[in-house]
């Protein structure tokens, strides 16, 4: 069992340094995201070689920086939290604030000099100190968690064209994390209270993060455009095998206008391309290219356009007034209320509430 441990472990050591060298290599200039996950996929290998060492009877004690490996995944949820925020673009650079997401490590560091890690008092079979610090992970553990997964539903409600792929890929890589977190956490509160368990906790532990390396690097085998610039993925034009005429095209937009403006399916907050495309009896391709090549813009651009005009006209009208802001928009088809100021103000280049008090018809 043992050997086949090692060789587990070593292929999955391996294939995260290579993975990680080609995404922190090569994911372009100023492109942060693949080198965030190179960060994580190298703190990964830290953790796995600590274990893989004692696979061989090596005391990981013999390498000093392997001795502050029981504090590597403190720093996980801050960097899935930028590399998700850079991912999605809501974030283009670091800022003075992300020195904040440093305070889980810190206080990790403040647990491992003091005299709180060195604590022998136990109420189960391992020492409490260490209970203390597990404590620390699972609040840390929870709060980027649902971090993470609100910045995934706010750019879920964005639906810009083309960010399917980036959301699915994060969530490929967020869903591991929580479920190895949460399996690891159970392991050892298990093992703390002395119930018979088949793995500790860290070998468990590392055992699902191999498993995640394999699973990143098929994902990324897949789908290498989302994290890395692959020019040589698109030879032919993007709409060269659509078969839709200029003159089809022409008409497909003035029904297409015609019916968004008599209508008004932009109202329904769940509309699709791919349910927009069927009552026009077209693949969806088609009412894209249409959209993007007849009016410079994609599918949620122009929904959003029309949404943006429902709720002025609102936000203008007197009668409306009785009605707050969120619930207005909400009429007009948007899903949540940071998209909606989000975009209300980058095209407007003002508030709803400002837009309300100085626009009246």
């Amino acid at each position: 069992m043992e050997q086949v441990l090692q060789l587990f472990f070593s292929i999955g050591i391996l294939q995260a340094l290579l993975l990680g060298a080609v995404l922190f290599f090569y994911s372009g200039k100023g492109n942060m995201a693949p080198r965030l996950i190179a960060l994580l996929l190298l703190l990964l290998v830290a953790l796995m070689f600590s274990e893989f060492l004692e696979l061989f009877g090596i005391s990981p004690d013999n390498f000093p920086v392997l001795q502050y490996a029981i504090l590597i995944d403190l720093i996980f949820g801050p960097i899935l939290l930028l590399a998700a925020r850079f991912f999605l673009n809501r974030q283009t650079a670091f800022g003075k604030k992300d020195g904040l997401h440093l305070l889980p490590v810190c206080i990790g560091l403040v647990w491992y000099f003091t005299g709180l890690r060195n604590t022998n008092a136990s109420f189960g079979t391992i020492p409490d100190s260490v209970a203390i610090l597990v404590l620390l992970k699972i609040a840390f553990v929870s709060i980027y968690t649902i971090w993470i997964l609100r910045e995934i539903r706010s750019a879920e409600s964005l639906r810009k064209e083309g960010s399917s792929d980036r959301i699915n890929f994060l969530k490929h890589i967020v869903w591991p994390f929580v479920v190895i977190s949460l399996v690891s956490l159970l392991a050892f509160w298990v093992n703390y209270f002395g119930l018979e368990f088949a793995l500790d906790s860290d070998m468990l532990g590392i055992i699902l993060i191999t498993i995640f390396i394999y699973l990143l690097s098929f994902n990324t085998l897949r789908r290498p455009h989302v994290l890395i610039p692959t020019a040589s993925l698109r030879v032919l034009p993007k709409y060269s095998k659509s078969g839709l005429g200029e003159h089809k095209k022409e008409q497909l937009l003035l029904s297409l206008k015609d019916y968004l403006e008599s209508e008004k399916p932009y109202l329904d907050e769940n509309i699709s391309l791919s349910e927009l495309s069927r009552k026009f009896s077209i693949p969806p391709n088609q009412l894209s290219q249409a959209i993007n090549e007849g009016l410079g813009l994609n599918f949620y651009q122009l929904i959003n356009q029309y949404r943006l005009r429902e709720v002025k006209r609102k936000l203008s009208d007197p009668e409306e007034d009785h009605k707050t802001i969120l619930a207005l928009a909400f009429e007009s088809g948007f899903q949540s209320k940071a998209s909606f100021n989000r975009i209300f103000k980058q095209s407007e280049k003002t508030t709803p509430a400002e837009f309300r008090k100085n626009n009246r018809s």
